[in-house]
């Protein structure tokens, strides 16, 4: 692995841990109200880009920190959804 190949790869797992603390204080909290969920759609749609293009051009860096990177945001919407309080119909 060279150099860049190695920066790629402590950047992905830098990406990775960004949203790793929300999804432990959700899973502690099962708080959820002030997140915005437009915000994880929108990460996820760029991980799955990223991720096509890291098969295209056969990048594992690219690959592996992507594919954990939408595990990692694909939990945060599912607990979303999973604790987001629904108003009561009158």
């Amino acid at each position: 692995m060279d150099i860049y190949q190695t920066i790629a790869m402590v950047a992905g797992a830098m990406i990775i841990f960004t949203t790793l603390p929300q999804l432990i204080k959700i899973t502690k909290t099962k708080e959820v109200e002030d997140l915005s969920l437009g915000m994880f759609f929108i990460l996820i749609i760029a991980e799955v880009l990223w991720l096509y293009y890291g098969f295209h051009i056969k990048d594992l860096p690219l690959i592996l920190t992507n594919g954990l990177s939408m595990l990692v945001v694909g939990s945060n919407i599912a607990l979303i959804y999973k604790y987001r309080k629904v108003p009561a119909k009158n």
